[in-house]
Formats: structure tokens, sequence, C-alpha cells
């Protein structure tokens, strides 16, 4: 489980600088990591976070089993002292502690889950017509905006992703439409085998019923979105699309929260490396985090930090000036790596920040 990483030096004018010499003999200077902080930040997910929890404890067994270590996890001691809630920060990350043995190497790592499930769920309360309602919006900010049309420059597989709960939702509504129809005219039909011609009114039962039927086949559908995923999509496309992708007042309190719980985390001398994980969504939030960690001057002393962003979140909020300066802040972090002298304030990247971009 010790995982072996590259000689972290600095490369500015052609020579190899050690970042600090007061750590050249720690486990990181020696290229192995023994102890890390892991900040996993979920997807645009209503779920409570104990979640993630059992997914990670059981596929870390199965692969334990499979890859032949030894892997236990067991759930973090009561907050005190140092553990207590960051300031500014109004609750502790949920995670849990994880140790690893490897060939005979032993590796120790808190992973600490941010949470963000509550402001989600208060996003996806719409009612069918409202999460209609919540498509024409997007729908009409993807447009105005031009994303829509750079979007379909893409290849393949990110436009049928990104069409994918458009293409559903009206597929659903325009389904209920047909079966609406077909009971008028069912309706229309047996009443004139035994009225001729009969009055508007007697016609006015079969509209009810197909409209009582259209509704139940919308309800039906929302019912098993757990396999269609398309009002959840929805949802997610529609709450960036909200603000035209700025964050939401709660989502930017929960940043401030979520940075100042990074600040205790990347304290000199604390762990061998702080890993960072955000998935979809979450990678946004991440790159806010480490942005503000950055203008802050968090960054200089730390020994190693990884950034790993998942999926494909960035393509979705093209049409926001604001992620689009967070998307150049990631890129300029590293590029940092290769050239830290073209920086405008070199020292804040003396620690290289890798962006491992990992999309399916």
């Amino acid at each position: 489980m010790g995982e072996t990483v590259g000689q972290q030096t600095v490369q500015g004018t052609g020579e190899s600088v050690a970042r600090n010499s007061s750590v050249r003999n720690s486990p990181v200077q020696n290229g192995t990591v023994r102890n890390r902080r892991v900040f996993y930040i979920p997807r645009y997910d209503p779920n409570h976070p104990r979640r993630y929890r059992e997914l990670y404890r059981k596929e870390s067994l199965a692969q334990a089993e499979i890859s032949g270590y030894e892997i236990s996890l067991k759930a973090l001691p009561p907050a005190q002292g140092s553990d207590l809630p960051a300031a500014g920060s109004k609750r502790r990350p949920h995670g849990w502690l994880v140790s690893g043995q490897n060939e005979g190497q032993e590796t120790h790592a808190e992973v600490s889950v941010l949470v963000w499930s509550d402001i989600v769920r208060d996003s996806m309360e719409a009612s069918i017509l409202g999460t209609y309602l919540q498509l024409l919006r997007t729908a009409w900010v993807y447009i105005s905006t031009g994303a829509l049309a750079r979007l379909m420059r893409l290849r393949k597989g990110p436009v049928i992703a990104a069409l994918y709960p458009v293409a559903m939702l009206l597929g659903q509504a325009l389904l209920a439409a047909l079966l609406f129809w077909a009971c008028v005219v069912g309706w229309t039909i047996g009443l004139t085998t035994l009225v001729p011609q009969p009055a508007w009114y007697l016609l006015l039962p079969g509209w009810g019923i197909g409209a009582l039927a259209g509704a139940a086949l919308l309800r039906w559908f929302k019912k098993q979105d757990g396999k269609f995923f398309a009002y959840y999509l929805m949802h997610d496309y529609a709450y960036s699309a909200a603000s035209r992708g700025e964050n939401s007042h709660a989502l930017e309190a929960r940043i401030a929260e979520f940075t100042a719980q990074f600040r205790l985390a990347l304290a000199p001398g604390g762990v061998d490396e702080v890993l960072v994980v955000g998935h979809s969504s979450g990678a946004h939030i991440g790159v806010s985090v480490l942005a503000d960690l950055i203008r802050r001057g968090c960054l200089r002393r730390i020994r190693k930090l990884a950034f790993s962003r998942w999926g494909r979140w960035f393509r979705w909020c093209r049409f926001c000036r604001g992620l689009i300066a967070c998307a150049a802040i990631c890129a300029i972090c590293r590029c940092a790596m290769k050239s830290p002298g073209s920086m405008s304030q070199p020292p804040v990247m003396a620690a290289p920040l890798r962006s491992v971009i990992l999309s399916p």
C-alpha cells in the first residue's frame, strides 16, 4: 500500500531545487508515502456520506483479496483538540481511518467526505412540472450563451451524455401525450358506437381519463428514475445553469468551510501527502477550494499535494465565466509543475500541484 511518488523538486532555471530542507529525509523525500490525508468531494449526490464509507469498505476488501494485500477500516475517534471543526466550519468531515499492509510496507490514511448532499437535496425537490420547467430554463441558458453550439462540436460520446436527460424527458412526455391521445380516441370511438353524434360534454370523460393516464405514466417514470437517471441528471444540469454556472450562496459558504478544513490538513508536519479527489460536480468545488488556498499562500510549505478529478464536469459548465476562470487556475497549477518561473508569484507553487484526469 506504500505509494511511490516522484522526487518533489521545482524546475525553475534548469536546476533541481529542494522544496524544504527540513523534509529531505521524510518518507515523501525518499519516494514513499506512508501517511496520507484524503479529501473526497462527491458528485451531485443527495445520499448521506455513510454510503461512500460502506462502498469503500466493501470494494476495498474485495480489491485487497484480489491483489493480495491487507487493509482495515475503523471509525474516526471522537473529535478533540486540533481535530475539532476549523474556524468557519460548522461540522467535522465525515470519514474513517484506513490501514494497509503490502509487501512488508504499512500505509495509513484518513479519508474525509466533504458533505454538500443537503444542498443537493434542497435543489432536487422540484415536481414533475417543475423539472420540465427546469429543462426549458436550462436549454435556454445553453442556447443563449452559445454553450450548446460549442458542445455539439465535441465527439459523439460527450454529446450523447449531455443530451441524454433532455431526450429522455422529452421522450417520456411524448409517450404520456400518446397515451392521452389514445384514451381520448378510444373513448370517442366507443361513445360514437352508442351515440352517433354525442354532445361535446360527453367527450370530457375521455379527456379526463387520458389526463389521468398520462400523469400516472409520468409519475411511474419518475419513480423508476433510479434506472433512467433522467430527472437526476436534469436536476444536476439545472443546478449549474440556475445562475449561469456561478456558485450559489449556500455552496459558497460550504466551500469556505471546506477551505478551512483543508488549511488544517495542510499544516506542516502533519501528513506525507494530501490527496484531493473530486468527482463530477465535486471537481469544480475542489478546484475552487484549491484556488482559494493558492491565493492565500497556503501551499508554500506542504510536502505533497495531489489533485484527482473524475468525470466530465467541466464541459457542462462552459457557459460560466467563473468556472472557466477556475479551470484556468487548474491549468496554471498543472503548468507550474513544469515552469513555475513563469508564475507571477512562484513561491506559492513551491510544492507542485498534480492534476490527474480520469475521464471514463
